[in-house]
């Protein structure tokens, strides 16, 4: 019920390696632009060479951590952030062959995401968002899962009622599985988290859910599958700091889980 978030930096293939020989159920890549992906397939195609085997596009692609391979350990799920529908789905066709499923990255608070447009900012364009992850339902072949964070209302306060009638038009829109980030945009990492918010998206939809935000120990694992009710929870940070986090209570580095 544990697995390991999207992180740029963070969950490159060696470290989906080790959380998986620590109790990960599956992981996400780090979030790649759809573009990028675009435009290395289009590089390899005028080349007559396939993507993953052209050296210098590959070489391109594990440096965005889609470094994916059909030997890991566990499920690896790709996350997509893009605003354009026709250019996710073009990127989601390319990297399916290689994930059990794609992710649209609606939760990312960075200034590189609020420049293109995409991941937290794309939030503020609910249709746009819904329209993206429509085509990419339709497009391909794996299972298309969405990565939110709470909405603010005017007052910058979380907004309960908004989350849940956004989670419920990505369900209709596709998403086979929702992750839902307790921590509004403005937020970012920091701060409490909304986990009544989480619960509240848990009960309003069919689809299974995953809490993120918050949980850096077992016991916090435990904690929020109570008190949201969710299908699972994402962990980020607290694997980062300490990888064997599911398996015993320490230790609290990378060096000793290596």
């Amino acid at each position: 019920r544990v697995v390991c978030a999207p992180m740029v930096r963070g969950s490159e293939r060696a470290f989906r390696e080790l959380a998986a020989r620590h109790g990960v159920a599956a992981a996400w890549s780090p979030m790649v632009e759809a573009d990028d992906v675009v435009a290395l397939a289009d590089r390899a195609a005028a080349a007559g060479e396939d993507l993953w085997q052209l050296t210098h596009c590959a070489e391109r692609l594990r440096l965005r951590g889609l470094d994916l391979g059909a030997d890991e350990r566990r499920p690896v799920v790709v996350q997509l952030a893009g605003r354009e529908p026709e250019a996710m789905v073009r990127a989601g066709q390319i990297v399916q062959e290689r994930a059990v499923a794609v992710d649209v990255n609606l939760g990312c608070p960075q200034s590189c995401a609020e420049r293109r447009g995409f991941g937290a900012y794309l939030l503020d364009e609910p249709d746009r968002a819904v329209a993206v992850v429509r085509a990419l339902a339709s497009g391909l072949a794996v299972p298309v899962l969405c990565k939110i964070r709470v909405l603010e209302g005017a007052d910058g306060a979380v907004d309960r009622t908004a989350t849940v009638a956004f989670a419920r038009r990505l369900e209709q829109a596709g998403c086979a599985v929702l992750t839902v980030h307790g921590r509004s945009r403005s937020t970012k990492h920091n701060g409490p988290v909304d986990l009544e918010a989480i619960a509240a998206v848990v009960d309003a939809v069919a689809i299974p859910v995953l809490a993120n935000g918050g949980v850096h120990s077992a016991a916090d694992v435990t904690r929020v599958l109570a008190a949201t009710r969710a299908a699972g929870v994402m962990l980020a940070s607290g694997l980062l700091a300490n990888p064997r986090l599911m398996t015993q209570a320490g230790p609290a580095s990378l060096a000793d889980a290596l």
